[in-house]
């Protein structure tokens, strides 16, 4: 009896060990690599579809599959000869247990006019390639896959960029496909205005309604450039709404039942039009607005919810949201930065109140393009990294991060403990003062601040979420600083003072 019980809670450890795996990792490549979407398999590891090449431009599409404890273990690259391809969304094929459908685009090299097709290709967990399926679309328009959703486990519902290249001009179009991914339907209305820009689609049930986020005009009306396209099963028109209100771009949305679900993107805060962060709304079948919340409505430090379509994620059976972003955002030399980003992850209940808030990296630019969560517990992020440091270097490679139920990582190793933070200064670098930024998960934190020399410049108690601290006699410089709460520490980094 003794050995059964002892079994039985080294089993429990083990079970609750696996399910906490956290890790925070990138992947340095000959490579320039960019992941789209992720999907977990059902033994627990993830398959990430993007795309990689010597540059941004000749790239081929390939799936890269990871392990729990976040090491790559396999690869599978989707070449065509002569062909620029991308990978750009991965859904469960219906009726399998392990098989997955993976929408791509390819073009012809040096086509004059642009050559576009659309790529179907169905892998198991073990990335072996099922069928494939290629379909060639208008000549001079460039096709870029961007949203997918399945429908009853027999239509496929897909949203891409469908650009105009003569006319410069960016557009999107829904295909309405069969699993043997014939196209049997269509929505496409050629844009009067400059940019269309794809967000996310999605169905809801109770109204039997396809709906569209994208950046542009409603149709035939260019008075509002946030919107929701609702199109029937058939991709027949509806209508055509405003998004969210005060909502920009980099739109995101998620189903909570058949009637409600949840659309985060980039806000204008209430305080002005000239700042914005990331609001999360939760909105009813009629696309009116039930509730709002929105972090950070910062002054200083633009916060940004980074790709659209992929960075809301609705946790069930925990009762939580996960969603991802960008913070420290700027659009110098953009996408090339020259100044250092973190992950934004947050979490929230069904009711919009934010329970945590933590941030990730900050030594490097960090761009999430998808979240999901995880079916043992916690959240996985995905995007790509680039080293600000070295803006002529323009390959970007993969980062991956897994946090745990709390949002946190806890296998960072002591020289790494910068790299996650749960309150911060900001804006960074900053001038004549700093904002002390906490977490929502914490009350009160202790701030202390120290020069190159191990000097103590500043010891604070920091009280509230955001607390201005004014500096007007400090030296110019690179300084340490440490937050702490009960006497561990939570947030720790560099500020610069320029």
């Amino acid at each position: 009896m003794k050995s059964i019980f002892s079994l039985s809670i080294l089993l429990i450890i083990n079970i609750l060990s696996y399910s906490q795996t956290t890790f925070f990792k990138y992947f340095p490549s000959q490579y320039s690599e960019s992941i789209s979407e992720l999907i977990q398999t059902n033994n627990q590891e993830f398959i990430l579809v993007g795309a990689k090449g010597p540059n941004d431009v000749e790239s081929r599409g390939y799936c890269v599959k990871v392990n729990n404890i976040g090491n790559i273990i396999q690869t599978l690259d989707i070449n065509s000869d002569n062909k620029i391809s991308r990978l750009g969304t991965i859904n469960p094929f219906p009726g399998s247990q392990n098989r997955f459908v993976v929408s791509g685009d390819q073009e012809l090299d040096n086509s004059n006019p642009v050559q576009s097709m659309l790529t179907f290709t169905v892998i198991n967990d073990s990335l072996q390639v099922i069928q494939t399926k290629e379909i060639i679309m208008e000549s001079g328009r460039r096709v870029n896959v961007w949203k997918a959703t399945i429908v009853d486990d027999s239509i496929l519902y897909l949203l891409a960029r469908y650009d105009s290249v003569s006319a410069n001009q960016v557009d999107f179009i829904v295909l309405k496909l069969n699993l043997q991914f014939d196209i049997i339907g269509r929505y496409h209305h050629p844009s009067t205005y400059p940019m269309n820009v794809p967000q996310d689609i999605f169905f809801v049930k109770s109204n039997e309604t396809i709906y569209v986020y994208y950046f542009g005009p409603i149709i035939n009306d260019i008075t509002s450039t946030n919107n929701v396209l609702c199109l029937d099963r058939d991709l027949n028109y509806r209508y055509g709404a405003p998004a969210e209100r005060m909502i920009t771009v980099n739109i995101s949305a998620s189903p909570l039942n058949d009637s409600i679900f949840f659309v985060t993107g980039s806000a204008f805060s209430n305080h002005t039009a000239d700042n914005r962060d990331i609001g999360l709304f939760l909105v009813n079948d009629s696309n009116k607005t039930i509730k709002v919340s929105e972090f950070w409505e910062s002054y200083d430090t633009l916060v940004y919810p980074s790709r659209g379509g992929g960075m809301v994620s609705v946790d069930k059976k925990n009762s939580v949201i996960y969603l991802a972003g960008i913070f420290n955002m700027n659009f110098d030399n953009y996408p090339y930065l020259t100044k250092p980003t973190w992950v934004q992850f947050l979490k929230t209940d069904f009711d919009l109140n934010i329970k945590g808030h933590t941030l990730f990296g900050g030594d490097a630019v960090y761009f999430p393009s998808d979240i999901i969560d995880v079916k043992e517990s916690g959240a996985l992020i995905v995007g790509t990294r680039f080293n600000h440091l070295t803006p002529d270097n323009k390959h970007v490679n993969i980062f991956i991060l897994k946090t745990d139920t709390a949002g946190r990582v806890l296998s960072l190793p002591e020289n790494q403990k910068y790299l996650m933070s749960e309150a911060i200064l900001a804006p960074n670098p900053g001038s004549e003062y700093c904002i002390a930024l906490l977490g929502p998960q914490y009350k009160s934190a202790t701030l202390r601040m120290y020069d190159m020399n191990g000097g103590t410049v500043l010891f604070t108690e920091i009280k509230q979420q955001k607390t201005k601290i004014d500096l007007p006699g400090l030296a110019k410089g690179m300084y340490l600083y440490t937050f702490e709460h009960d006497g561990r520490i939570i947030g720790r980094g560099k500020w610069i003072r320029e």
